[in-house]
C-alpha cells in the first residue's frame, strides 16, 4: 500500500478531536434537559391549580358585571304613625292683688277689679296699691264724700286713670275723644267699653281714660247752680289744647253769679288766663272757684249764704268765645267734677 493511500485515512488526532466534540455536545444536551426539567418544576410550583382557575376566570366576569349599569334599588320607607299631641289646657294664674277679684272681661275691654276696703285702708293707700289716682277711684264709684268710705265697702278699680261719663244726646265716640282724650281714637274708646256708635246711647255711661292726671270726684253736699245758662264745656274736656278741670256755663252780659254753697270768701283777684275770679271756702274742706267775671262784689273774709250774689259776667273776658263762667269745685285740695254735685 502506498503512502498516499495511508494519507487518506484519518489520523488518530482527528479521531480524538471528534470524540471531544461529541462529549461537549452531550453535556450541552444534558444541561438543556436539566434546564427544561427545572422550568417544568418551577411552572408546576408557581402555576395555580385547576381548582383556583375558576376564580381567575371569574375576575373578568366580575369586571364585566361591574361595568354594567347598576340596578336602581327601590327604597321603601315604612310609614310610622305619629300620635297627635293632646291639647294642653293651661290654667290662668291667679292675679295676686290685695283683697281684689279680677272681673271677667272680653279681650280688649277695660279690666275692672273689685277691692274690699279693709280696716286701716285709706284712699291714698288704695290709690298707691293699684297705681291709679284717688280721683279716679272716687269718679268710677260715684263717691259723694271722701269721708264716706268705710271698711267693708267694695270699690270698682279700673286698670287706668279716667272718669265715668254720662252719655248725652248727640254724643259720638269721635266727639268724646276729641273733648276728653285726643290721644285716643273713637274706635279705641268703643273697644275699651264694648260699644260702637250704634250702641253708645244705650250704654248710658262709659269710662273715658284721661291722658294725664286729673281730679274727679263728687262731694256729698248739694251745690246750687252758680249762674243761669247752659253747660257748654264739660269737666275734663280739652279747650284750646288745655284740659278744663271744671265746667263752663254760657250766659249773657250782666248775669249775676251766685255762691253755690254757703261759706266765706278766701280770695279774689285776676287770673292771667281766666280774668277776674272769686274763691269761696265751705264746710268739710270744699272750695269753689268762679272765673271770667266782669265784676267782683265781695271781699276776702266775708261770709256768704248759698245763692248770694258774688259778682257778674260781662265782655271783658271772652276766653271761651262768648260770655261764660268757669266754675270749679275742690275737696281737701282735690279737684272734683261740679256736674256730679250740682242740684
Amino acid at each position: 500500500m502506498s503512502r498516499s493511500s495511508y494519507d487518506d485515512m484519518p489520523s488518530n488526532n482527528s479521531y480524538r478531536g471528534g470524540n471531544g466534540n461529541r462529549g461537549k455536545t452531550g453535556l450541552i444536551a444534558v444541561a438543556g434537559v436539566l434546564i427544561a426539567l427545572l422550568c417544568i418544576l418551577l411552572f408546576l410550583i408557581f402555576t395555580p391549580s385547576d381548582e383556583e382557575k375558576p376564580s381567575e376566570e371569574a375576575e373578568p366576569v366580575a369586571a364585566e358585571e361591574s361595568m354594567a349599569e347598576p340596578e336602581e334599588l327601590e327604597i321603601v320607607i315604612p310609614e310610622i304613625a305619629v300620635p297627635e299631641p293632646e291639647p294642653v289646657t293651661e290654667e290662668p294664674a291667679a292675679e295676686e292683688t290685695p283683697a281684689s277679684v279680677p272681673a271677667e272681661e272680653e279681650s280688649g275691654e277695660m279690666e275692672w277689679r273689685h277691692h274690699t276696703v279693709a280696716a286701716g285702708d285709706t284712699l291714698d293707700s288704695i290709690s298707691e296699691t293699684y297705681g291709679i289716682t284717688r280721683d279716679t277711684i272716687l269718679s268710677v264709684n260715684r263717691i259723694s264724700n271722701i269721708a264716706s268710705i268705710k271698711a267693708g265697702d267694695t270699690l270698682l278699680i279700673p286698670e287706668t286713670d279716667g272718669q265715668l261719663y254720662v252719655v248725652r244726646d248727640g254724643d259720638t265716640l269721635s266727639s268724646l275723644v276729641r273733648r276728653f282724650n285726643p290721644l285716643l281714637t273713637g274706635e279705641e274708646l268703643g273697644v275699651l267699653n264694648g260699644v260702637d256708635e250704634d250702641t253708645l246711647a244705650a250704654a248710658g255711661e262709659i269710662f273715658i281714660p284721661t291722658p294725664a292726671q286729673s281730679y274727679i270726684a263728687s262731694p256729698a253736699l248739694s251745690f246750687s247752680y252758680p249762674v243761669e245758662g247752659d253747660e257748654i264745656i264739660t269737666y275734663g274736656e280739652f279747650y284750646s289744647n288745655y284740659r278744663i278741670d271744671g265746667v263752663v256755663f254760657s250766659s249773657k252780659a250782666g248775669e249775676a253769679v251766685r255762691a253755690a254753697l254757703a261759706g266765706f270768701v278766701v280770695d279774689t283777684g285776676s287770673d292771667p288766663v281766666y280774668g277776674k275770679f272769686v274763691t269761696l271756702m265751705h264746710e268739710d274742706g270744699y272750695k269753689t272757684g268762679y272765673y271770667c267775671l266782669e265784676s267782683v262784689d265781695v271781699r276776702p273774709g266775708e261770709t256768704v249764704e248759698q245763692g248770694s250774689v258774688i259778682g257778674s259776667l260781662g265782655l271783658s273776658n271772652t276766653y271761651f268765645g262768648s260770655v261764660a263762667l268757669l266754675f270749679t269745685v275742690e275737696q281737701t285740695g282735690v279737684r272734683i267734677n261740679p256736674s256730679l254735685v250740682l242740684r
